[in-house]
């Protein structure tokens, strides 16, 4: 079963999330936001987005959903060249069951949360070499925590925005800054998401909450107004973290349990 936890460390207060990493009748899907809104259609990857209640009303099962937060192409927003991609397709190495998208600027910086298939446990890996043996890839950057040891931070290029602005893909943001993050993480045999509230945290402080929390593997996952979730307590209850809006856009990929 899933736990929450709502904690405070310091000034920080985060949501915990856990939930058994084992293969059962519920288990955790990575999906593009097309996907749960049309899921019989054909070519679903690539659709018109929704909110997170649309999400729910079209998988009324789920009970945990939280942004997979990895980036997207948009053409003319950011200010470098894509290889071959369409509006709307992800960067970085995605791969959803039959879609795989690969489009790294840093690979170097990169951890893969990955599952090969439905009945095997999650992982998170430093590399990647054959995603076409994996049912799932969700590449995010940096790997902040691997086998126990925390991870070199300050080698880490830090390209700092100004509040509103958004960095451009495989481009960490904000390292410094305080800022709402999330991450994904693994602790014996659970996954664990932590989501820190607004203000938020530097990059350096979600490290500490992954190490305090006990996670033998941790990845940082988009942050800013990517970093949402909403669990159903086992009342029925919506527990709700969203800094903005609900919207989610097509490209967009979620998680859910």
């Amino acid at each position: 079963m899933q736990t929450h936890e709502l904690k405070k460390y310091s000034n920080i207060t985060y949501h915990v999330v856990s939930m058994p990493n084992v293969w059962q009748e519920k288990t955790l899907l990575l999906s593009k936001v097309s996907e749960a809104l049309n899921p019989n259609q054909e070519k679903n990857h690539i659709g018109a987005g929704g909110t997170f209640e649309d999400i729910l009303k079209a998988q009324s099962n789920v009970s945990f959903l939280m942004s997979a937060g990895f980036n997207h192409y948009r053409k003319n927003f950011y200010n470098w060249q894509h290889t071959n991609f369409n509006e709307g397709d992800p960067v970085g190495l995605v791969k959803i069951r039959q879609h795989l998208y690969v489009d790294q600027l840093n690979p170097e910086q990169y951890g893969y949360f990955v599952q090969k298939d439905k009945q095997k446990p999650w992982e998170i890996l430093k590399k990647v070499s054959s995603p076409l043996n994996y049912k799932y890839i969700l590449g995010c950057t940096p790997l902040i925590i691997f086998n126990n040891q925390q991870m070199d931070l300050s080698s880490i290029k830090d390209t700092p925005v100004s509040p509103g602005e958004i960095n451009p893909p495989s481009y960490l943001g904000h390292k410094d800054q305080t800022h709402p993050r999330a991450l994904v993480g693994i602790k014996e045999n659970a996954l664990v998401f932590i989501v820190v509230e607004h203000p938020g945290c530097s990059l350096g402080e979600l490290q500490a909450l992954a190490v305090k929390e006990e996670l033998s593997h941790a990845i940082n996952l988009d942050g800013g107004g990517s970093a949402k979730f909403m669990l159903k307590t086992k009342e029925g209850a919506w527990i709700k973290r969203d800094r903005k809006s609900t919207r989610l856009n097509s490209s967009h990929g979620y998680i859910s349990y």
